[in-house]
């Protein structure tokens, strides 16, 4: 019941190197890359500096205080939501 190993590795890819750089987004060791940086947090930074400005000009622990904070919260999560599905979307176009 001896089994070849050879021949069932045979069909196997080699292992392929990556680097997520600031340029490109990823540059594979063969020398493709993949799309430019989106820069998410870069994109955002306006919208994101704009609602900051308003909570601080709110007064503390008042209702215009939680409601501004809540949206500068939603934003803040959207941004790291934007990071976290790019990558995962990079990650599964690298297994294919």
């Amino acid at each position: 019941m001896a089994r070849d190993i050879s021949r069932e590795t045979s069909g196997a890819r080699e292992g392929v190197g990556v680097d997520l750089g600031l340029v490109w987004l990823t540059t594979l060791s063969f020398g493709w890359w993949f799309f430019g940086n989106p820069r998410p947090l870069e994109c955002y930074l306006d919208r994101l500096k704009v609602l900051q400005r308003a909570l601080s000009r709110k007064r503390f622990l008042s209702g215009n205080w939680f409601t501004s904070k809540r949206r500068l919260a939603k934003h803040h999560e959207y941004v790291r939501d934007f990071r976290c599905d790019l990558f995962f979307k990079l990650g599964i176009l690298l297994v294919l």
